[in-house]
């Protein structure tokens, strides 16, 4: 996505409903596919969650993760990692549960 799209007015819908599904099965990842091929994973503990973006061609770009976080259920802020696995590209950061 460039910095000139606008996302999707569902993402934050997509997102809450991401979480809420994670918080129901801590421990295991969940995901969706946004239509713009970008990959978002989740895995709630207790008191965090891992938030991943990624993407199979290409590494996910900041204005990816930025929008991921503009669009989040609820404020946070995270500098993201980068993280190459199994031919896939990520960005992922632990963040406060609420």
């Amino acid at each position: 996505m460039t910095t000139h799209q606008r996302p999707s007015p569902y993402l934050r819908a997509i997102l809450s409903h991401l979480l809420d599904h994670a918080e129901d099965n801590p421990g295991q990842t969940v995901s969706t596919r946004l239509t713009n091929n970008l990959k978002i994973d989740l895995l709630v503990r207790a008191g965090w969650v891992q938030l991943q973006i990624s993407r199979s061609s290409a590494w996910p770009s900041e204005a990816d993760w930025r929008m991921v976080l503009r669009h989040w259920p609820y404020r946070v802020e995270a500098r993201p990692e980068p993280l190459e696995s199994q031919g896939r590209r990520f960005l992922t950061a632990r963040l406060p549960l609420y």
